[in-house]
């Protein structure tokens, strides 16, 4: 490694100088990406806050809900998501054992997602009645179907823009830092599924990803945990802990998917209603899957 070179006597560079220039060179030739991406990713997040902050002053003139005396106790978060931890996994392995079918792991996670569901909104009403809030709704005050569905579908609208951005310079982040980013095993399920023409299962993948992901995930992240945060330190910390535990649960895609939690923190928090989120969460996850099947199945990825 350090002997003497042939023909002019100088020795090689230490092992240390090659990789500490092998690092400057990779930096230096990710330098102008990077730049380009930057500009790309601000631009398009610039058009989505201004979107919103439109959508916002039409559908949401009035000031934000003010926050009241606590709901939940620190026991409830630990009780609800140990089970929903322990349980998801336990079963998972106990009916892998058992049948060794993706279809039968799809419906008890389904499953254990409904029953976490059914526990929140139970401790959600025995601690209304011990305060008694009886009047007061887990799923905050409805602003009627087809508004809802307006609201969601102008947000999501208003916010892909932002998504594209991120998206775009996440990547290149992972990318600089040779970090393995492998995609979620749910988009590489629906993948197999499109690929094989395992209609059953892509049916089974879709209904876990467009209805019972985002009313699980919106309970528990913006109905429970994102509150819990909320009632004690404010919006902008509780959005952003729930925000960033909501993308870890989402491997390589962590970071986009924590700029999405916190847009739907920002939407409950301005609308008071979870529907809102869910419906938002169910629209962005259909956009989502529906251009993943377009890609796979008329082979667009290629």
């Amino acid at each position: 490694m350090f002997q003497t070179a042939v023909g002019n006597g100088s020795e090689d560079p230490p092992v240390g100088s090659d990789l500490i220039d092998s690092a400057t060179a990779e930096a230096a030739a990710y330098e102008p990406e990077i730049w380009a991406v930057l500009l790309f990713a601000f631009a398009l997040i610039t058009i989505s806050l201004v979107s919103l902050r439109k959508l916002e002053s039409h559908f949401f003139a009035k000031p934000a809900p003010q926050t009241i005396h606590p709901l939940y106790r620190i026991e409830d978060l630990l009780i609800i998501f140990g089970l929903m931890i322990f349980s998801g996994a336990g079963a998972v392995i106990w009916l892998r054992s058992l049948f060794d079918n993706m279809a039968v792991d799809i419906a008890g996670s389904a499953t254990i997602s409904i029953l976490m569901m059914a526990l929140t909104i139970k401790v959600h009403q025995k601690r209304c009645r011990e305060q008694k809030r009886l009047d007061e709704s887990f799923f905050g005050t409805g602003s009627g179907a087809l508004k809802s569905i307006g609201i969601a579908s102008l947000t999501l609208l208003c916010y892909l823009p932002a998504h594209i951005g991120v998206s775009a310079l996440w990547d290149s982040l992972l990318r600089m830092i040779e970090f393995d980013n492998d995609m979620q095993h749910g988009i590489v399920l629906i993948q197999q599924a499109i690929q094989q023409q395992n209609w059953g299962l892509l049916l089974a993948m879709a209904v876990t990803v467009i209805v019972i992901a985002p009313c699980t995930e919106e309970v528990l992240f913006r109905g429970l945990l994102f509150r819990y945060l909320r009632d004690r330190n404010g919006f902008i910390p509780a959005a952003l802990i729930s925000s960033m535990l909501f993308g870890l649960l989402h491997d390589s895609s962590s970071g986009p998917v924590a700029v999405l939690g916190f847009l739907l923190a920002w939407l409950y928090q301005r609308s008071g209603n979870l529907w809102l989120s869910i419906l938002l969460h169910s629209m962005f996850n259909t956009v989502m899957i529906s251009l993943l099947f377009l890609t796979e199945f008329f082979g667009w990825s290629s």
